[in-house]
Formats: C-alpha cells, sequence, structure tokens
C-alpha cells in the first residue's frame, strides 16, 4: 500500500512511524486523529498547520489540522527532531469565526394551526 503524509504541502512520508491513528467519529464530536515523525530538521509545525494524508487506495484524502505538536530534539544539539503531532479535523477553524445568532420567532401572535388546541399544565 502507497501513502502520503504532507503538512503544509511538504512531503514527510519517510519520517513518519506507522501507524497512524485516527477516529472518524460520526456524531457532534470532531474527528481526531495522531501522528509520529521521526528525525526531522524542523523544529516545530505550527498549530493549525494543514495536514494531508492520502492513503494511495483511491478513497481520497484525510485532511486535518495540527492542534498539537510535542517535540524533541534527539540527541540534543543534533538539529533533527522527533515529533508527536495531535491533529484534528479542520472545522474546528470554525470555532475562530463570529456569526450573529441566527433565530425565528412568531412575533406577531400568529395562529398557523386551523384548529390549535391551547395546553395548560395541571397541577396536583
Amino acid at each position: 500500500m502507497t501513502f502520503k503524509f504532507t503538512i503544509d504541502g511538504v512531503d514527510y512520508t519517510q519520517h513518519l512511524a506507522l501507524p497512524v491513528k485516527w477516529n472518524a467519529l460520526l456524531d457532534e464530536r470532531l474527528d481526531e486523529g495522531r501522528a509520529s515523525l521521526r528525525h526531522t530538521k524542523k523544529d516545530l509545525f505550527r498549530i493549525g498547520a494543514e495536514v494531508t494524508l492520502n492513503l494511495g487506495n483511491g478513497d481520497g484524502d484525510i485532511d486535518f489540522i495540527v492542534a498539537e505538536d510535542e517535540a524533541a530534539e534527539i540527541p540534543c544539539g543534533s538539529g533533527y527532531y522527533n515529533h508527536e503531532l495531535m491533529l484534528i479535523e479542520p472545522t474546528k477553524m470554525l470555532e475562530r469565526i463570529p456569526v450573529e445568532t441566527l433565530t425565528f420567532t412568531n412575533n406577531l401572535g400568529r395562529t398557523y394551526a386551523s384548529n390549535p388546541i391551547k395546553v395548560e399544565p395541571v397541577y396536583e
């Protein structure tokens, strides 16, 4: 199986330690993943960097952004870094965009049902 792992358009496939783990969650939670890179010259990946994982099986790309990067220079002073990346789906970026609240009200008090029934609470 061929695959490709890029961060901000730069190919880091040769530095990727397998397995890459991700959860494609089908509820309101955001998809997340983890990846480890070994022996790279890059000291730190910026939060929000675009990550693309292509599994090469024709299913298309899996897109993430970097949520956290724990980097360690190993050995010290060598200029080579190992990274533990926490990835999250790109819709996380939408949290930074302020939008107005959209509400719908029946402000004129119209009754839209042809035979409305008034419901009152019963207290015991």
